[in-house]
């Protein structure tokens, strides 16, 4: 099962662009495999899940990586690790 990070979203290349919406849910289903997501998502999907409702709620395609808190970065860039330790 791909985990649907593209390869070119490394965390040393998006540190200094914007996000775009489809890596942030791609993100978000990351952690719902990683950490389940019965009834509920996880602390990781559920911050980010956060990120991308404003997003849509605004119609932004693209979120600037300062503008998100340290905890989604966090989370953020850990999916990218767990997808790029899977290929």
């Amino acid at each position: 099962m791909s985990l649907g990070v593209p390869a070119q979203l490394s965390e040393k290349k998006i540190m200094s662009n914007s996000i775009p919406i489809t890596s942030i849910e791609n993100a978000i289903n990351i952690w719902r495999n990683v950490e389940g997501a019965n009834l509920c998502l996880g602390a990781n999907a559920r911050c980010l899940a956060d990120v991308y409702g404003l997003m849509i709620y605004k119609g932004e395609t693209v979120i600037e990586v300062g503008s998100l808190s340290d905890k989604q970065q966090k989370a953020f860039f850990d999916s990218v690790n767990i997808a790029e330790s899977k290929k």
